[in-house]
Formats: C-alpha cells, sequence, structure tokens
C-alpha cells in the first residue's frame, strides 16, 4: 500500500440552482502577531463560515455567516469564546468557557446554540474539539510532543497497533512527524464567492477548509470536502484531504456514500474510506448520532468522521437551495 499524497487542484464552479456551505478554521500557536492573549493562552482559534446559494443566472448570494475565536489554556480549556452569528453575538456562550474542548463539549454547544446548531455558527462550535485535536501537529513538528497516550492505540486506521505510529513509539523511536504535500490554491480568481475568505496563515499554524455543495436534482447530488494545511516556510502543505460524494433525497436520507481520500499521513490511514458506505441510507438529519456509532476504531477515520458529520447541514441546504 502507498501513501496518499494527491490533493485537489481546484474548487469546482457554483452550480445554478445549488447550494453551498464553505467554512474554515486556523489553529494558530502562541505567541503569534495581531493576538492578545492572557498568560494562559497557548492557542487561538479563529474560524468563519457561511452559507450561499445560487440562482438561475449563476450569481450568489451569501444568506447566512458566522465568525469565532476562541482562546485556548494548557489543559485545551476554552478562556475565551467570541462568536459573531450572522452580525449577532450568541446568547449564553459563556457557558462554554472554562469547558475542555474534547468529549462532552459538542453537547454542551449544542445545547447553547439550540435551534441554531443547523447555521454556520453550529458548525463552527462542533468543530472546536477537532481544531484543538489537528493542531497537535503544530507541537509535533515542533519536537514538543514525546510518545503518545495509551487510549490513542486503535482508536482510528491510522493508530492501529501494528501500523506506522504505533510501531515506532513501541520500538522506542521518535515519534514519527507525517510530511505534507504542496497545497494547491482553492481560490477562484473568477470567484470570490467560491470559497471562504481567509486571513494569512502564521508559521506553524495549522488550517481546515470546508466545502459542502448541494446540487440540483432528485435526489441531489452532493459534494463534500476538507483539506487540513500546515503552514511551513514554503507555504501550506496539505496534511489531510478527503471527498465524500452521495446523494440526498426528498425523504432526508442519504443515498450510497463514497469516500475517497487525497492526502493521509500514513500508508495505513486509507483503509477508513470503504467503510463510509455504513452511513448509506441514513437520515442526514441523524448522522451528528450515527457516525460515532458506526464507524469507530480502525473502520474510522476522526477526520473523516467530521466530513460525514458535518453533512448534517443538508437539509437546511436544501431549504437555501434556490428553485429554478
Amino acid at each position: 500500500m502507498d501513501l496518499v499524497k494527491d490533493p485537489t487542484t481546484s474548487t469546482p464552479s457554483r452550480v445554478p440552482g445549488s447550494a453551498r456551505r464553505a467554512s474554515y478554521v486556523d489553529m494558530i500557536w502562541l505567541p503569534a502577531a495581531g493576538f492578545e492573549a492572557s498568560p494562559e493562552s497557548r492557542l487561538v482559534v479563529r474560524a468563519a463560515a457561511r452559507d450561499i446559494a445560487t440562482g438561475a443566472d449563476g450569481g450568489g448570494t451569501v444568506l447566512d455567516e458566522a465568525a469565532l475565536t476562541a482562546w485556548i489554556g494548557d489543559r485545551n480549556q476554552i478562556l475565551r469564546l467570541e462568536v459573531d452569528a450572522a452580525g449577532a453575538a450568541l446568547d449564553g456562550v459563556e457557558l462554554l468557557l472554562g469547558r475542555v474542548a474534547g468529549r462532552g463539549f459538542r453537547a454542551a454547544a449544542r445545547d447553547v446554540a439550540g435551534e441554531r446548531w443547523a447555521e454556520p455558527v453550529g458548525l463552527l462550535l462542533d468543530d472546536l474539539p477537532v481544531a484543538v485535536l489537528i493542531a497537535g501537529y503544530g507541537q509535533l513538528v515542533a519536537g514538543k510532543v514525546r510518545g503518545a497516550p495509551d487510549h490513542m492505540r486503535d482508536l482510528c486506521s491510522g493508530w492501529r497497533s501494528d501500523g506506522t505510529m504505533i510501531r515506532a513509539i513501541d520500538a522506542g523511536e521518535p515519534f514519527p512527524v507525517p510530511g505534507v504535500a504542496p497545497a494547491p490554491d482553492l481560490s477562484r480568481a473568477d470567484d470570490p464567492l467560491a470559497v471562504q475568505p481567509t486571513l494569512p496563515l502564521p508559521l506553524g499554524a495549522l488550517r481546515r477548509r470546508r466545502r459542502v455543495d448541494l446540487l440540483p436534482g432528485e435526489p441531489a447530488p452532493v459534494d463534500a470536502t476538507f483539506r487540513d494545511t500546515y503552514q511551513t516556510p514554503d507555504g501550506e502543505g496539505v496534511l489531510h484531504e478527503y471527498i465524500v460524494r452521495t446523494t440526498f433525497g426528498s425523504s432526508g436520507t442519504l443515498g450510497d456514500v463514497n469516500a475517497e481520500p487525497r492526502v493521509l499521513p500514513w500508508i495505513e490511514c486509507p483503509a477508513a474510506a470503504a467503510h463510509a458506505a455504513r452511513v448509506s441510507g441514513a437520515l442526514a438529519s441523524d448522522l451528528a448520532r450515527l457516525v460515532p456509532t458506526a464507524l469507530t476504531g480502525l473502520s474510522s477515520c476522526t477526520h473523516l468522521n467530521d466530513l460525514l458529520r458535518s453533512l448534517t447541514c443538508l437539509p437546511r441546504l436544501r431549504d437555501l437551495r434556490p428553485r429554478l
């Protein structure tokens, strides 16, 4: 089995009669220029997302958007959280302060967001725990990671007990650092709405981009992707990238789910892709609950699972999709 290092080279055009959700999450290790933080903060997560409808003439309209900035402490707790949901603060975010951006956070954030969980602000809150996890790659490159917690064994396809990472750790070798693939530019000069606008990424920081397209048709084709990058001295390099394709029917269910790995860190990682089909036929609105139980252990990939979870936005995108 070979390493998968084939990042996509472009963003598809928006299609008349479609709806697109696009987002980014930046993970920035402190100190970094432009960020004010307390001495306890070690990481800043900044993120933004928007929903766009494309009319019959190909023109796009931003229907909803949100932004978030979180300051993370040395135990991954939320020290400070600023959320802008469609130009207004989100009530109740103070209830998330002090919580660890890990197990249990998503349920608490969903309680705070309430009915707004399906909106872009819900995606940004949902992405906080995995953003903190991904940010660890920056510490790994910096040589600040020693070994791995025992609970990581067989947590996913890449962390299998007989895989590249665990074998190296068990042999007493330095923690292996996966390489990155040069990141093609996904922006489109002909369409400023094609991707979520981003800010410059500091050296050593990471970025996750997401895109979910719901196209016209019945059942409606779905094209979804994410890409994780790391800012090297030579520019952004891709660490993870997946594409998921399926359909979304009037009953609210997914069709056949196909996951295509484009960039993954270890040769063992792509084995998880075939198991994404387990959620074929599921209600899109049920994916946040179903994915963590249907895709576990060696059949799973943490990052692919999150992409599948993000498809809970499909009912909302269907409501936003213009009628031609």
